[in-house]
């Protein structure tokens, strides 16, 4: 039996952050085992905790934070970035409007985004397997 990958998934909408681990979690090898063992944070304060207990091998991240928690996203990555500077960064968001503000974020350390309500949901699951398994 292969261990889990161990992803942080930082969201600060309940809805959204139960819809992505419930996925993720659901997600299973040929062996029938669990791919993903999924730790949630709500902003940058569980975030940290987090990170000084367990360390992810890979982070899903939220863009759109500001709106609760006066947090945004680039705070939280640049933290993350503290921790690791290699984990890969998967960021959902609905925000990045051009080609220009998608450069600035993978400027900061993001290795892939995903717009939020776009395309098929397995997606995210082949985005962190590819960035896992390379």
């Amino acid at each position: 039996m292969n261990e889990p990958y161990r992803i942080l998934l930082i969201e600060d909408e309940a809805q959204e952050r139960d819809a992505v681990r419930a996925q993720l979690e659901s997600e299973t090898g040929e062996d029938g085992q669990t791919r993903f063992e999924v730790r949630v944070a709500c902003g940058l304060a569980d975030a940290v905790r987090v990170l000084n207990q367990w360390l992810p091998q890979a982070v899903v991240l939220d863009f759109d934070f500001s709106r609760s928690t006066g947090e945004g996203g680039l705070t939280i990555l640049r933290r993350i970035r503290q921790y690791d500077r290699y984990v890969p960064v998967v960021m959902l968001t609905a925000l990045l409007k051009n080609a220009e503000d998608e450069k600035a974020v993978i400027h900061e350390g993001v290795d892939f985004i995903l717009k939020k309500g776009l395309g098929d949901p397995s997606l995210l699951v082949e985005v962190l397997l590819r960035l896992l398994r390379e």
